[in-house]
């Protein structure tokens, strides 16, 4: 599996995959987001001290939005949450992006715990 993940883009993996599970999964982390994305760029945007989400490369954006995604709707735990963000910061963004991401998630964690 983790050979075919490299080879493989995720939603061409996904779409090859036969776990409903992980498809169900991923569709309701997207429909999270996409229904409610003025709530989620608007809460980032707080916990962004002297930024703008819309300044950020997409894929931090995204990443940023997806670990909103999993506390406030899925009820993941804080702390699972930015791990899993960070991780894929790791893979897919540059220094900068991976600093600013944990930078944003930490101040979001201290908001949600609150």
């Amino acid at each position: 599996m983790n050979t075919l993940s490299v080879t493989l883009e995720f939603p061409k993996l996904i779409v090859s995959s036969g776990h409903m599970d992980i498809r169900e999964d991923v569709n309701q982390r997207i429909h999270n987001i996409i229904n409610n994305l003025t709530i989620i760029d608007s809460q980032i945007d707080q916990a962004m001290d002297g930024w703008r989400l819309k300044r950020l490369p997409r894929i931090d954006r995204d990443i940023l939005r997806l670990a909103y995604a999993d506390i406030n709707f899925l009820n993941t735990p804080v702390a699972v949450a930015c791990d899993e963000a960070v991780n894929l910061a790791n893979k897919y963004s540059d220094m900068q992006g991976r600093k600013f991401i944990n930078g944003v998630l930490r101040r979001l964690q201290t908001v949600k715990l609150q």
